[in-house]
Parts: structure tokens; C-alpha cells; sequence
């Protein structure tokens, strides 16, 4: 499928955490839940938008088994949102810079962010 004109602001990142989303984020700080119809024409609606970054969403990860998503920005942390509800749960302490990958363990549920120093 294609879509076009999601969102307003550049697309940094996407994600399908299920068969039933599409998540999207980029300049505009905010993280976009999209609910994918059902039937014949599969379209995509804007379930919920997530607040909570001052800056660039720079990526997206998330954890079935712990039923979770991650966010890193160009604002230099990390939010944990729920993935049921679609709620903060919480946001993890200021990195050294800008996020620019995060991944987690499925089975201790490690967050690891990466970031790049400049020197």
C-alpha cells in the first residue's frame, strides 16, 4: 500500500508494532497512531496523536511481548508509551545527544538508546 500526506512535517520514522496500526513520527514532534480499515479499501485513520517530545522524533521501536512503545528525538530522551491504551507510561532520563537508534530485549525489556557524540 501506498500512502501519501500522512502527516504534516517530514517522516522520520515508521513503525507497525501490529497488524492493526501504522505509527508515524517525525518533525513535528508528534507520534501519529493510524488504525488500518478493514474491507476491501484499506485505509488508514488517524486513531490518536502523541504528545510529549520538544523536538525532531528521530525513532521508533516497540515490544510486543511487553506491549510497548519506545520513542528517541532530537530532544535528547526517550518516552515509553503504552501500546493497548496508547498512554505515557514514562519518559527516561536525558541522553548525552540526540537519539538516533533505540532498540529493546524481548526478554528482560532493556532499552538501549544510541546516540552520536560530537567531537
Amino acid at each position: 500500500m501506498i500512502y501519501e500526506l500522512v502527516q504534516d512535517g517530514k517522516i522520520t520514522s515508521v513503525l507497525c508494532p501490529t497488524s492493526q496500526y501504522v505509527i508515524t513520527a517525525g518533525t513535528n514532534t508528534l507520534i501519529n497512531v493510524w488504525e488500518i480499515g478493514k474491507g476491501r479499501h484499506k485505509r488508514l485513520h488517524l486513531k490518536t496523536r502523541l504528545s510529549g517530545h520538544n523536538d525532531t522524533v528521530t525513532c521508533l521501536t516497540a515490544s510486543q511481548a511487553y506491549r510497548i512503545i519506545i520513542s528517541g528525538s532530537d530532544d535528547q530522551t526517550c518516552i515509553v508509551w503504552d501500546l493497548n491504551r496508547f498512554h505515557f507510561i514514562r519518559q527516561l532520563p536525558n541522553h548525552a545527544s540526540s537519539i538516533s537508534c533505540i532498540c529493546v530485549n524481548e526478554l528482560t525489556v532493556r532499552i538501549c538508546a544510541f546516540f552520536q557524540l560530537a567531537f
